[in-house]
């Protein structure tokens, strides 16, 4: 493996961690408001 490969494999990893974070935090988002609208009823 060359280091041209290391950073490929570096720069993919790093937004596919982007991604997963962008994505719990949409989740974690929804359940919060989630559970404010079953604390208003």
């Amino acid at each position: 493996m060359t280091a041209l490969d290391l950073l490929a494999l570096a720069e993919l990893l790093l937004k596919l961690m982007s991604r997963i974070i962008e994505f719990a935090l949409v989740i974690e988002d929804a359940l919060q408001s989630h559970k404010g609208k079953e604390r208003s009823k």
